[in-house]
């Protein structure tokens, strides 16, 4: 049954989907909405750059080999593991559960590192945050290796205009202490960069065992007050819209889909998308964003879908830069149906010149199709419809009913 769902959104909206793919050669994903169902390798067989500018989902894991290159301009959302045996630049949002560093991975200025699971830095990887980069670990932050929140130059500016944000949602954890490279110093720092970045650590962790560091982050009461949600509070302010609420509900074999947004940045356009598992998710359909508003927005959508059981929705957010964000999931479960027999209609005057009645129950639509199988009309339920348009004969009338369809055969004089 799930095969045949996914089969049926695939052929009705275009999403674009491959299985595995093996990238051996410097390419470009160029923009758009595309799918991996499975794992993305780049560059095992030899050296190469693979940029990524629009919107790319990993149903899987990915794999950057020694000697390539991943640039991410866009949004790249991967379901499984990240592991980065090569560089990845982020200019734009990279998601993962979980994100392994074994050489080296830069988030530059605006960009967005974002790990449902743990962010671990091998001793022989290198991660840079720089100025104005966000990078969220809902897990722990396993170090082993180098990890520069990028020195900034005291003399000039704000520092705070250009500072980076670190949050880690459980523990921070430092296996290997001289490889942590704090290459200045500042005798009030207590907290991990004394250059007034910004890292916030809940949980436990072990930052004492670095001289002039303390166990508690300086401003974690500051991000308490500013977020009393926590990391959920967080990752919602990242995003680029302030999402009241999103919800999903069914009736019949119409599903509706209604959202709000208090405030909107540079909102491009948000995708529907759907899973039968809550894992794999297949987009449904796209709406335009506003731009950017500090106005209250609404906005809904509908579509027919028959099937019995439970589906899940989420909403994606994409702003103009590609970057991505995602609702909460919400289940919508459809239960079997009762069956609509021939018998529960009556379409009168049969044979008829103009116009007929159709009696016996409530219907959302009828369709009127000549006896060779064109759909000639298609009408809304009132107190007669027209039959103008079919030809003379025999012709079926195709009554639908939220229990599935019933058809009727009529004489048109």
């Amino acid at each position: 049954m799930k095969k045949r769902v996914f089969i049926l959104l695939l052929a009705v909206f275009n999403a674009v989907g491959v299985y595995a793919l093996n990238i051996n050669s410097t390419s470009t994903q160029t923009g758009g909405n595309d799918i991996v169902d499975g794992n993305l390798i780049v560059g095992d067989k030899s050296a190469v750059t693979y940029t990524i500018n629009g919107n790319l989902t990993v149903n899987g894991s990915m794999t950057v080999y020694n000697g390539s290159s991943v640039i991410v301009n866009g949004t790249l959302h991967v379901t499984g593991t990240i592991n980065v045996n090569g560089d990845i630049t982020v200019n734009g949002r990279v998601e993962a559960t979980t994100v392994n560093v074994n050489k080296t991975m830069t988030v530059n200025s605006g960009a967005v590192l974002h790990t449902t699971r743990d962010l671990n830095i091998d001793e022989n990887g290198t991660l840079t945050l720089s100025p104005n980069s966000t990078t969220i670990v809902e897990h722990d932050l396993n170090q082993n290796g180098r990890f520069y929140l990028r020195k900034l130059d005291i003399n000039t500016g704000n520092l705070n205009a250009d500072q980076a944000t670190l949050v880690v949602a459980n523990n921070y954890n430092i296996f290997s202490v001289d490889l942590l490279l704090v290459d200045f110093t500042d005798d009030d720092a207590t907290y991990i960069d004394p250059a007034h970045n910004e890292v916030y650590v809940f949980g436990k962790n072990d930052l004492t065992k670095v001289d002039g560091i303390t166990a508690k982050p300086k401003d974690e009461d500051a991000f308490i007050d500013a977020y009393p949600m926590g990391l959920d509070g967080f990752v919602e302010a990242v995003m680029p819209i302030e999402l009241v609420y999103f919800e999903a509900y069914n009736s019949g074999d119409q599903v509706y889909f209604k959202w709000q947004t208090a405030s909107e940045l540079n909102n491009d356009y948000f995708t529907i998308e759907c899973s039968t598992d809550a894992e794999d998710y297949e987009p449904l359909a796209t709406i335009q964003g506003s731009g950017t508003t500090n106005y209250t927005v609404d906005y809904d959508y509908q579509y027919r879908l028959n099937y019995v059981g439970t589906m899940y929705y989420r909403l994606k957010q994409t702003d103009y830069d590609g970057s991505s964000t995602y609702s909460k999931t919400e289940a919508v479960t459809f239960a079997a149906k009762a069956v609509t027999k021939a018998n529960d209609f009556t379409v009168y005057p049969n044979p008829a010149v103009d116009f007929v009645t159709i009696a016996g129950g409530e219907y959302e639509s009828v369709a009127f199709v000549s006896a060779d199988g064109k759909i000639m009309s298609e009408q809304a339920p009132q107190n007669s419809h027209s039959i103008e348009m079919l030809p003379k004969g025999l012709n079926i009338v195709v009554i639908r009913t939220v229990n599935g369809n019933v058809s009727k055969t009529i004489i048109k004089q």
